[in-house]
Order: structure tokens, then C-alpha cells, then sequence
């Protein structure tokens, strides 16, 4: 549950609805807790703070973005219950660029659940790159 692992996570509110990407971006912390980002498909009201390309990631066909609204912790543990029920399914690592993109976009985006951001702020004081 490293920095750069991405998983396919469902909507917490809608579980029909398809998984979207989402990307580690701090390490655990002192909690065994990670901050995860969503990866969504572009759209004319989508937050621009952080834009991918297609192609950038295995899994990214479609002009995308970082949905920091859509951000969330876990504990490992929590996210090795979701892989054995076959709710967030491993993908291939994400570039180290999107992984530095995600983390600045975090550090300034207002979009993001404030528990969130502050856990992930937190981790970064403690590993300053």
C-alpha cells in the first residue's frame, strides 16, 4: 500500500455506478493510514487542477482528471479487506509524474475532504521530498 499503487475503487455512495481509478499518494503513516486520489473521465464542470492525457497511466484512455472531492484515507488494512473481496482491484503502478502532480494539487485544492487533505499535509511534513 506504497506511494504510486493504484487500485479501481467503487463509488462510496453508489456502488453501480463503474470503479474509477485511484492513485496512493502518501506512504502510511504513523496510523497505517494512506490518502487516495481519484482518477475521473474529463467533463465541461470538471476541477482542472490536475489534467492527464490519455495514455499517461495503462488504464487512462480519455482526457482525465484528479477528482480531489472524490479523495480518501484508508488504512491498509482496510484497503487488503477491499482487494480480497474484490472491491478495489490492483492496476499498474502510476507514473512518478502523476504521483508529484497528485501531491501538488493536493497541497493547494480547496475540493478535497478536509480530514483528508490535513492527513495527507501531515504525512508529507513528516517526508518532505
Amino acid at each position: 500500500m506504497k506511494c504510486g499503487k493504484t487500485y479501481l475503487l467503487y463509488d462510496d455512495d453508489d456502488p453501480t455506478r463503474k470503479p474509477h481509478l485511484h492513485v496512493v499518494i502518501s506512504d502510511p503513516n504513523e496510523s497505517n493510514e494512506i490518502v487516495l486520489v481519484s482518477v475521473t473521465t474529463e467533463r465541461a464542470k470538471s476541477d482542472l487542477m490536475t489534467r492527464l492525457a490519455p495514455h499517461i497511466h495503462p488504464f487512462i484512455n480519455d482526457p482525465s482528471v484528479i477528482a480531489y472531492n472524490y479523495s480518501k484515507m484508508m488504512t491498509c488494512a482496510q484497503l487488503q479487506k477491499m482487494i480480497a473481496a474484490e472491491d478495489a482491484i490492483p492496476k499498474e503502478d502510476a507514473a512518478e509524474e502523476i504521483v508529484r502532480r497528485a501531491q501538488a494539487g493536493m497541497r493547494e485544492t480547496r475540493r478535497a475532504p478536509r480530514e483528508v487533505q490535513e492527513c495527507f499535509l501531515a504525512w508529507l511534513a513528516e517526508h518532505p521530498s
